[in-house]
């Protein structure tokens, strides 16, 4: 089948965890994502004394000329989405006041010049009176950079888009501004950097957003704020990078009294979870940045030129305490990969032209698999697939019962790199797994284990790692697990969300664990029988297993169990 192509992904394939980051070398420059609304693009009154002292420092101090930020002449427009929201886009500007490419970092726009803040009010062009009386952080935060690091380079990638909800970045039914920043800014970009023999270090992505969606529940906003992350981390080439969120004051909580009039509760909770369920996400406070009065809202929801010089210095702060170790190295361009094919499970169910239920059948991982529908839900984004002690109504002859799905004889994957993000929930007897058998020829099932089996995870009950192996008549019936290495483990959060995957090529599969290898199994040369049966399409089952001789007998007081699935993907190499 013809699988739909989705937007086109700087991906990472290979990625270190933080911790385990190479030191940043002499020729490597530092990247900085700047996104969101309009107090993450600028919207600031200038103020002519804190102007004055920027101005001196940007004409007299050499290490300046180190700062650089990408320039696209934008606009934003009102429009209704699928969501039945008016929303805000950004879209090509009207007003081409510069090309787009690479211009000296400033404090205030100066685009015919060749420097800028890159601050767009409403698609007034970037060298418009109106852009001219605004200031974002990015002109302190390059001050605060050379500062800390004399003599190393740095790239400011900034898109913001005032009045933005945060659906318009991470969902998919609208993700315009997302795509917009993705496609149209961020990778030519990036591209730019690459052409000229740069090695970009991305050392964070700030994102300032929340005003728009003061009604949106704690739940929802962090569903999309997850999402975002998501994608910063697997679409940007950086893999897992700093993500800094911009807190929104709260009344009675800062340096101005009454506060934000778009501040929300719900929002900021939601913005303290994700960072506290993420090692690398940081909530930036800003209750010591004062803000400024506006006629139009009737009240105060832009900080004023103290303020955003004021958030550039505790982001800083924060960047500097983490270390140049933290900066993320860009591992892959769009020449390497491409996202082919993704399932986000955003609907009210699992897509049938996608997925099956798994029928039951007499193995081990099979036998007391169920088609009932309360073992099966798509929540929250999650595909939710349950373990439940058996009841009455089931009307079943077994203890307990699971759910569990597969693409067989409806997708199939090659060459390329499969990977699924899931949180797993423990319990005693509890045998989660997302595994690959070869797809149908012919309509018939290839036998075990001449076919092989590619297990991408497997969990017991309520291990803080998982296993990673491959199965195949060399393996299992002549018995050769060790040459090469049939598999390995790799550790994981066991409370939180992880990513699985592995990658396919026709002399071999890669492993990793939440974007760590954790081993490759090789073609080799052999004269035995059933090596490498892999260089062959094969489809995905993902299932909530419960019991069997490796795991164990069930406990069925932890029960129910859970496994939640966030999205599967797709990539394959270009070319």
């Amino acid at each position: 089948m013809k699988l739909p192509l989705t937007l086109l992904s700087l991906a990472a394939a290979v990625v270190p965890a933080m911790a385990n980051q190479p030191a940043v070398q002499d020729e490597d420059v530092a990247v900085m994502v700047i996104i969101g609304q309009s107090n993450a693009d600028g919207s600031a009154f200038s103020d002519p004394a804190i102007d004055k002292q920027m101005w001196e420092w940007y004409t007299t101090t050499p290490q300046a000329e180190n700062l650089n930020i990408w320039y696209r002449s934008t606009q934003v427009i009102n429009e209704p989405n699928a969501l039945g929201q008016v929303a805000r886009h950004v879209m090509e500007g009207k007003v081409r006041d510069a090309a787009p490419g690479w211009m000296k970092l400033w404090y205030r726009n100066n685009n015919v010049a060749g420097r800028t803040a890159m601050n767009m009010i409403h698609g007034t062009g970037t060298y418009s009176d109106v852009a001219q009386m605004r200031r974002g952080i990015e002109g302190r935060l390059g001050q605060r950079f050379v500062e800390a690091y004399p003599g190393r380079e740095l790239y400011v990638i900034k898109l913001g888009v005032s009045g933005s909800g945060i659906d318009t970045w991470a969902n998919r039914k609208d993700d315009t501004n997302w795509k917009f920043f993705a496609d149209s800014v961020y990778a030519p970009a990036i591209q730019s950097l690459l052409s000229q023999g740069k090695r970009p270090r991305m050392a964070g992505v700030w994102w300032m957003q929340g005003c728009a969606d003061d009604s949106m529940s704690e739940v929802d906003y962090r569903a999309r704020l997850d999402t975002l992350v998501n994608r910063l981390d697997s679409r940007l080439g950086f893999g897992k990078v700093p993500v800094y969120i911009g807190a929104i004051p709260a009344p009675g909580a800062s340096a101005t009294p009454e506060g934000s009039v778009g501040f929300s509760p719900a929002v900021e909770a939601a913005k303290l979870a994700v960072a506290a369920s993420r090692p690398n996400v940081t909530v930036i406070p800003t209750e010591s940045a004062p803000m400024q009065y506006e006629e139009m809202f009737k009240g105060k929801i832009h900080f004023n030129h103290e303020g955003v010089n004021r958030i550039a210095d505790i982001l800083m702060d924060s960047i500097q305490k983490r270390g140049p170790q933290s900066w993320a190295p860009f591992l892959h361009s769009s020449a390497d990969w491409e996202l082919a094919w993704e399932e986000q499970f955003d609907g009210d169910t699992f897509n049938p032209k996608v997925w099956t239920k798994i029928p039951r059948g007499t193995a081990n991982w099979n036998d007391v698999m169920s088609d009932a529908d309360t073992l099966y839900a798509v929540r929250n984004g999650n595909l939710v697939l349950r373990g439940i002690k058996a009841y009455p109504a089931l009307r079943d002859t077994v203890p307990y019962v699971t759910g569990g799905l597969y693409t067989k004889g409806k997708v199939a994957f090659g060459c390329g790199r499969v990977e699924i993000r899931a949180k797993l929930q423990g319990a005693r007897g509890a045998w989660p797994a997302i595994w690959m058998l070869p797809a149908p020829v012919d309509g018939k099932d290839v036998a075990w284990p001449k076919g092989g089996e590619i297990d991408i995870m497997e969990r017991l009950n309520f291990d803080d790692f998982v296993y990673q192996t491959v199965h195949s008549y060399y393996t299992y019936v002549l018995g050769e697990k060790d040459h090469p290495k049939q598999g390995s483990t790799g550790k994981i959060d066991p409370d939180g969300y992880n990513v699985y995957a592995v990658e396919l090529y026709p002399d071999s599969l890669s492993f990793y664990v939440n974007d760590v290898h954790t081993f490759t199994y090789p073609r080799i040369a052999t004269d035995k029988e059933g090596q490498f049966p892999f260089d062959a399409p094969y489809y995905l089952l993902i299932d909530m297993q419960l019991g069997g001789s490796w795991v164990g007998a069930v406990d069925v007081n932890d029960l129910p169990v859970e496994m939640l699935v966030d999205r599967v993907s797709y990539y394959r190499r270009r070319n």
